[in-house]
């Protein structure tokens, strides 16, 4: 094989991430040095140096070698094959860093002018057969935050839809969000959330549950729970027991609700939680003329 077919490939794949050579080093394990031979074709990679860059790039090494033209061809595999090496913990973590890698490379790549903007639609039930669509992006404009803080770890993406997000002027649905916006405006709901999220707590739990492990009276606990139903967080059943019928809440939590309240945390906490994020700063997703919007 040819160094300098070898060398200029992995260069060319080094400087499409924007990464700097010490950065790729240090994830392979060798020295700047090393590495600096192997782009410039002094030296070659062994085998399982060869694979372990491939994999690193996310490329076949077939595409490092020449033989194919395109370089993703196998990129899916390798990560597929990663991932299955590793338990259900390793493969949650080895996707979160993987999506901040892929993040970081997306900003730091150069802003593109509004000319090469261009609207992107998927086709439906692309990657399955299912009858609903999987995804859907209107436009490139996008809204990202990634951040893993104490407080919280999570990512969050808002494309364009379809429907210009036409649902923020119906009557409908703004009082359907006043309710649950009501319902996280009540005094101690966040501790009656808090103990529905919790692990150790029972999916069937009663006013005088919540209330001896809240501190909160029976009565307003009753109250906030009654509501929670009404938003969708819980049900609520009746439990005939020999002495007496008791009411019982069925609450298995939802990420959802969680995910709501996580935002609004770091929305309102400011830039003290985003040492860790990457996001576009601004968002304008939806489409409309000088007349449209009144």
């Amino acid at each position: 094989m040819e160094n300098i077919n070898i060398g200029s490939k992995l260069a060319e794949l080094r400087n499409s991430l924007s990464l700097t050579q010490g950065e790729v080093a240090t994830a392979l394990g060798i020295s700047n040095k090393t590495l600096s031979k192997y782009e410039n074709g002094i030296s070659e990679p062994s085998l399982t140096m060869l694979i372990k860059i491939a994999e690193y790039y996310g490329v076949s090494t077939d595409y490092i070698l020449g033989i194919n033209k395109t370089k993703d061809i196998k990129s899916i595999d390798l990560l597929k094959q990663e991932l299955s090496e590793l338990d259900f913990e390793g493969t949650i973590l080895k996707t979160y860093r993987t999506n901040f890698e892929l993040l970081r490379t997306k900003i730091q790549q150069p802003l593109k002018s509004p000319a090469d903007k261009k609207t992107v639609i998927p086709k439906v039930n692309e990657l399955d057969n299912s009858p609903f669509c999987r995804s859907i992006i209107e436009t490139n404009e996008e809204f990202e935050m990634h951040l893993n803080t104490d407080d919280l770890s999570m990512y969050v993406q808002l494309l364009g839809n379809r429907s210009n997000f036409a649902w923020l002027g119906k009557d409908d649905v703004q009082e359907n969000l006043s309710h649950l916006f009501k319902f996280f405006s009540k005094a101690d709901a966040f501790k009656i959330i808090k103990l529905i999220h919790t692990k150790t707590t029972s999916a069937n739990i009663s006013a005088s549950f919540v209330s001896e492990n809240t501190g909160i009276s029976e009565q307003k606990a009753v109250e906030i729970l009654d509501e929670a139903c009404n938003i969708g967080l819980c049900a609520k059943n009746v439990a005939h027991l020999k002495n007496k019928d008791v009411t019982v809440y069925v609450a298995t939590g939802s990420g959802k609700i969680l995910s709501l309240l996580s935002i609004a945390y770091s929305y309102m906490r400011g830039g003290s939680l985003n040492d860790y994020a990457l996001c576009t700063q601004n968002c304008k997703l939806i489409d409309g003329g000088k007349n449209e919007l009144r």
